[in-house]
């Protein structure tokens, strides 16, 4: 039937100190904290070129690869308030929007 809608979800369960690397999705995402916390580190899809992507068909496409773990990346972006980084940390109850192309990195506290 047209206007059919099919929705996706998933639940990602990690431990203490698991990081995400830095990437885009290209759908809604609705980020629900049940227990503990996460630290979201938000870059919006203007930023593609300072985070340089891997190719279209790569198998890490939607990943950057800029390393953001070593702090002076990310610190040039922050330090640019047109980038508009966030860094938001979610605790038990929390819900988190992402639109999609959004860039976001992600640690387990």
């Amino acid at each position: 039937e047209s206007g059919d809608v099919t929705l996706k979800a998933h639940l990602w369960i990690g431990s203490k100190g698991v990081v995400t690397p830095t990437h885009f999705d290209e759908m809604h995402n609705f980020f629900v904290q049940i227990y503990g916390s996460k630290t979201f580190t938000l870059l919006p899809p203007r930023a593609w070129a300072r985070l340089q992507l891997y190719p279209k068909f790569h198998h890490q496409h939607r990943n950057v690869i800029a390393d953001l773990e070593d702090g002076e990346t990310l610190k040039s972006l922050v330090s640019e308030p047109s980038m508009g980084v966030m860094t938001v940390t979610l605790s038990a109850g929390d819900l988190l929007y992402v639109p999609p192309l959004w860039f976001h990195r992600v640690e387990t506290k």
